[in-house]
């Protein structure tokens, strides 16, 4: 049976991204067609739905992983000291997550635009928004700031018959679209969903993550910020010299724009345009123009929105925890985050050293090594039975290094990460972007984009496209393979029309370009892998009192690696359980090319967390904090 489910909390507040319950609503179809609505208080809300996930019944929300939360704050097993049976609340989500049957119409939709090749980058998937789409339904006058959406605790002891007609009708109306929704996504081709329940538990799995939230450092966060300022006033001292900034801070726009076309017309192209056909000045262009002022210039708009945004929202961790949001799936299948964006902040500059976990508590710090280079070689492996990439990791050879050693044209042997890292820096740039099939230009503009964001050493700025030209020639010296591999895209984007079927997941993405086919099918493999390792961390996170992992919360997900904050005397072995779990995991999907998850402990979250062992038990690089914030 079908059953549409929806809450209505007590207001979101800072620090409580999932108050507290106020009502339900569920919605289903009888026999004869016609839908049928009711809401409910909070505990008889409680008490019907553990009746609807005891059976075999599908549960249909929007935004579920929200519905999931709301419902299972209500109950103890949410407090991560109590304990949990079997019977709990959400030990019942998530044996019906692992059966498949929850289903969320706003992953749904997302995994149809992608199938579709309409996308859903940009696109909207609130209620309002698919129900227009689906139903032809107008909501936004329920949507108002006098509506009852955010008033129901007003109602929390008012019984049902005597709510106003308008509150009822309102909580009945969202389950019952929830469900007109899902029965109009029905009509796309089933094979569209297939990995719908694997996006949902993701979406589960980074719920959890955001309503356990981070905490921040104000000391670390101060030198951050700090930096940043100095950061952007030196090299807004240096464009003062140059005439592009005048000395009350105004830029001098025609100036830039002289530069830009300059810079453009010394290598033989047109510089960009504005809509309006002016000559563009943004960070894009300035980055790619291919002159170290105008890189300067470029690298610091971003260091100057992360001190108007980013740390802004971090500063607030040091009240409340802060929940970023992520988004699932993007159209490669990975995940996206936002405020703060942590998956995308930078390695360097002290931005993921602000966050610290809570007294008592360490981060456990567990990343695989090279986990999309290792999709890679698996795909390669299915496709053509041998990979010289699957090989070489095999063997242990550092993927980086080996190509380094074909680019410079010396022995492997002779080569180390010490003596020889800015090569391979370069090199290891070049061994993940260029999968993706784009061409010399296309690495060269995506190293200055690194550069500027200070992911990359300045010193590659030298770097020209003809230095990414000759890498790209012993790159494909380097794993044979390559060339097969972008044949048969070719091949595939041409007979289909350029849908790609994901391996394992069986993913659909509709009119990929070629670089888009080529990115899938590695990056959405590894992210699959990453999603499932997530979920099987979390159940014992909350539910397995066997296991170390037990009581520890993941707090932060990043691609290709998990930070949790476990109990101080439990996290040598919560943390060697995380990288067991991961590990394991990721060879359902690579059966055939090896990897590696390496565990580490710390106080902080960044480049300085190392792995050591003390006694043969692995060991916190800083002792945890005990009492207060330091």
């Amino acid at each position: 049976m079908l059953i549409a489910f929806d809450t209505e909390t007590w207001p979101i507040q800072p620090g409580l991204p999932v108050p507290r319950l106020a009502c339900g609503s569920f919605a289903g179809q009888l026999s004869n067609g016609k839908l049928w609505a009711q809401a409910y208080l909070a505990d008889s809300t409680l008490l019907i739905l553990r009746r609807y996930l005891i059976g075999t019944n599908n549960i249909i929300g929007l935004t579920i992983p929200f519905d999931i939360l709301s419902s299972t704050r209500h109950c103890p097993s949410f407090e991560p000291s109590s304990v949990c049976d079997s019977r709990d609340m959400l030990a019942l989500w998530v044996e019906a997550l692992d059966a498949g049957r929850v289903h969320d119409v706003a992953i749904r939709q997302r995994l149809i635009d992608i199938a579709s090749g309409e996308g859903c980058y940009g696109r909207k998937y609130s209620m309002q928004e698919l129900a227009m789409r689906h139903l032809g339904m107008d909501l936004s006058a329920e949507k108002g700031p006098n509506s009852w959406r955010m008033r129901y605790h007003e109602l929390e002891s008012t019984p049902v018959t005597e709510w106003p007609a308008s509150a009822r009708e309102y909580a009945e109306n969202d389950a019952r679209v929830t469900l007109q929704i899902y029965l109009s996504q029905c009509a796309a081709p089933p094979h569209w969903l297939t990995d719908e329940a694997s996006q949902v538990r993701h979406a589960a799995t980074l719920a959890l993550i955001s309503a356990w939230g981070l905490r921040t450092n104000a000391a670390r966060l101060e030198a951050l910020e700090h930096s940043l300022q100095v950061k952007v006033g030196s090299i807004n001292d240096a464009l003062r010299l140059y005439g592009i900034m005048r000395t009350n801070g105004t830029k001098d726009k025609k100036k830039i724009q002289s530069l830009v076309s300059e810079a453009y017309k010394a290598r033989g192209e047109e510089a960009p345009l504005t809509d309006k056909k002016h000559v563009s000045t943004s960070a894009e262009t300035l980055i790619t123009a291919g002159t170290d002022l105008l890189l300067a210039f470029g690298a610091t708009v971003k260091p100057k929105w992360h001190l108007d945004n980013t740390c802004k929202t971090l500063r607030s961790g040091l009240v409340y925890p802060i929940s970023t949001r992520y988004t699932v799936p993007m159209e490669t299948g990975r995940s996206s985050s936002s405020g703060p964006p942590l998956q995308n902040l930078a390695r360097k500059g002290g931005y993921r050293e602000v966050f610290e976990p809570r007294p008592g508590f360490v981060y456990a710090i567990v990343d695989y090594s090279q986990q999309e280079l290792c999709a890679l070689a698996q795909i390669w492996y299915w496709l053509f039975g041998h990979s010289s990439m699957r090989d070489r990791i095999i063997q242990g050879v550092d993927l980086h290094l080996y190509l380094a050693s074909i680019f410079l044209g010396q022995p492997l042997e002779s080569l180390t990460k010490e003596k020889d890292g800015l090569a391979r820096q370069f090199c290891k740039k070049g061994n993940f972007t260029l999968p993706v099939g784009g061409g010399p230009r296309t690495l060269w503009e995506i190293m200055r984009h690194d550069i500027a964001a200070g992911d990359l050493d300045p010193s590659l700025s030298s770097k020209t496209v003809e230095d990414c030209r000759a890498l790209q020639k012993a790159w494909k010296k380097a794993w044979s393979e390559a060339v097969l591999y972008f044949d048969w895209i070719q091949r595939t984007i041409e007979t289909t029309g350029g849908t790609i079927v994901q391996f394992v997941s069986r993913r659909v993405r509709g009119r990929c370009s070629f670089t888009e086919a080529g990115n899938t099918l590695f990056q959405g493999l590894a992210a699959d892998a990453s999603m499932q390792a997530g979920w099987n961390i979390q159940k014992e996170c909350y539910l397995d009192r066997h296991s170390p992992l037990y009581g520890s919360r993941l707090v932060i997900f990043a691609h290709d690696e998990y930070v949790a904050e476990c109990p101080a005397d439990m996290a040598p072995e919560a943390a060697e359980r995380m990288a067991w779990i991961m590990a394991r995991t990721m060879e359902q999907y690579t059966p055939d090319v090896p990897i590696k998850a390496e565990p580490v402990l710390s106080m902080v979250w960044g480049k300085s967390a190392k792995q050591i062992y003390c006694e043969g038990r692995l060991a916190c690089t800083a002792p945890p904090l005990v009492n207060g914030w330091t």
